[in-house]
């Protein structure tokens, strides 16, 4: 598969607020296309479908995640704790109530693309 980047970066350039959203089927390969966008395998990924709920990934000065559950709570965990919240495998059927997460990325790209969001 090619990616043309600049051509991604010059479009998103065009938005008051530039988005990236990534949908697609179950096991299709979005988590690894993230990664490979941002330039670094932050994200989880397994052979077996793994990501259970939605996840926001935006620039920030130092690495930092939010878990937000759907009784409105929101907790800071470590990049390391993501999989505990947003994986099938730790969190079944979403047992643990999770609306969303959010990651804060110091990556380059990420400061082009979401420093305004």
């Amino acid at each position: 598969m090619y990616i043309d980047i600049e051509t991604i970066e010059n479009s998103l350039f065009l938005l008051e607020h530039p988005q990236l959203v990534v949908l697609g089927q179950f096991k299709r390969g979005k988590t690894t296309f993230i990664n490979a966008l941002i330039g670094i395998n932050l994200l989880p990924t397994a052979v077996i479908p793994l990501t259970s709920v939605v996840t926001i990934l935006k620039y920030g000065d130092k690495p930092k995640a939010f878990v937000k559950f759907l009784s409105g709570k929101r907790s800071e965990v470590t990049i390391s704790e993501l999989k505990n919240y947003t994986t099938e495998g730790k969190n079944p059927k979403n047992i643990k109530q999770v609306d969303k997460v959010t990651i804060e990325y110091p990556p380059s790209i990420l400061k082009r693309w979401c420093s305004n969001n």
